[in-house]
């Protein structure tokens, strides 16, 4: 299967795979930012219309049809999979991409994920519920800043800080320096001592070079 992003609301894509039902709603990834999946020739048929409609539309670089009809026939072998791991409730608030709310406690089921490989990613109405979570400060845990990008066309700029750990092309270290830095200066509790750790033994060769 193919999938591809279709740069516009939702809605308008619900409209352009209307009766198409080799695709389906594979992420809601902002206002502007949506992506489906399904079938090569299903993908081709969207694209086509998107094209039709002046709508810009572009095929993704995928390995599988994901969050679609497409994943059905593996979910019997994930399931036992996932029913194998022992679960734990989460200790930290977390939202669920699946519901676009915060976790009740479903995150902690086999269930939850089997669902998860099907169902659209609502990355959308997961950003969205931060707000309500008292959340102002939003770190990308990751090798780009694609989500960060996306997060601010969900919640705008007022009022919200977004950091990326990494970059691609920039200098890992610095970068990484430099995104602790973002979030000491805006009050983030950083853990030093776990921060310098790595640095430990090159800090004491500098030392002993010194003597």
């Amino acid at each position: 299967g193919d999938m591809a992003a279709v740069l516009t609301t939702a809605d308008k894509v619900e409209e352009i795979i209307a009766g198409n039902s080799a695709v389906q709603l594979a992420a809601c990834n902002a206002p502007g930012n949506t992506v489906v999946s399904g079938t090569a020739d299903g993908i081709k048929a969207v694209l086509q219309k998107a094209s039709s409609l002046d709508v810009d539309a572009r095929l993704l670089t995928v390995s599988h049809a994901f969050h679609s009809n497409m994943m059905q026939p593996m979910l019997d072998a994930f399931r036992k999979v996932a029913e194998s791991i022992s679960y734990k409730p989460a200790t930290l608030s977390i939202v669920s991409t699946v519901s676009g709310r915060a976790n009740q406690g479903e995150m902690s089921t086999a269930g939850y994920w089997v669902e998860h490989v099907k169902r659209p990613v609502l990355c959308v109405n997961a950003v969205k519920e931060l707000p309500a979570l008292k959340v102002n400060v939003c770190l990308e845990v990751g090798p780009g800043a694609t989500l960060t990008s996306l997060a601010q066309q969900c919640l705008g700029q007022d009022g919200f800080t977004f950091v990326h750990s990494l970059r691609a092309k920039q200098d890992a270290s610095r970068q990484f320096n430099l995104a602790a830095a973002q979030l000491y200066s805006r009050g983030v509790d950083i853990n030093w001592k776990g921060f310098d750790a790595p640095y430990a033994n090159l800090a004491c060769v500098e030392a002993a070079a010194r003597l």
